[in-house]
């Protein structure tokens, strides 16, 4: 049985977009990676504002640290960095909260299903990014902080409409 080689210059896979070897380190390459920052850049303020607007201070503060390490880690994604790893302790850590807040909502498929579908985008980012395929990884990647935002700014505002902010974060002491 002969098995393919898939390292060998005769592969039928061709990446969209390949990573130059001078930034090997880099978790995309140069004009991919901005795209994932200048989305960090605009579309986090809203879920923050969201937050701080419908009295959900703690996811404010919470939407503000996410913010903080997201720009500094994709301004220079070095794949090796503590920056990276911050980054990823804080935005793991916040998603989890948010769809767990989630679940406090009287709509929770609104609230929830943006913030899922943004978690299987990353999955599926993951994946063709090890297959090679850094643009699209790169976009759906982008549909990751998107679709969180959403959902964590929904969640904001279903919170705030139900009066359903005490039974969340003000029972643990965080509002």
């Amino acid at each position: 049985m002969d098995i393919p080689d898939t390292c060998s210059s005769t592969s039928t896979h061709t990446p969209t977009t390949k990573i130059p070897s001078s930034s090997i380190q880099l978790g995309y390459p140069s004009g991919l990676y901005e795209k994932i920052f200048y989305t960090s850049l605009f579309v986090h303020p809203i879920h923050i504002g969201c937050a701080f607007t419908n009295g959900l201070s703690h996811c404010g503060w919470m939407g503000i640290a996410l913010l903080g390490t997201s720009l500094n880690y994709w301004r220079k994604p070095d794949m090796a960095s503590y920056r990276r790893t911050m980054d990823m302790i804080v935005a793991k850590g916040s998603i989890l909260y948010h769809v767990w807040l989630s679940t406090y909502t009287k709509n929770t498929y609104l609230t929830t299903m943006p913030m899922l579908a943004g978690i299987f985008c990353y999955g599926c980012s993951l994946y063709l990014y090890d297959k090679g395929e850094y643009e699209m990884a790169s976009n759906l990647h982008v549909a990751l902080h998107v679709l969180v935002s959403m959902g964590a700014s929904l969640t904001y505002m279903e919170l705030s409409n139900t009066g359903g902010v005490e039974n969340t974060g003000a029972s643990l002491g965080l509002v």
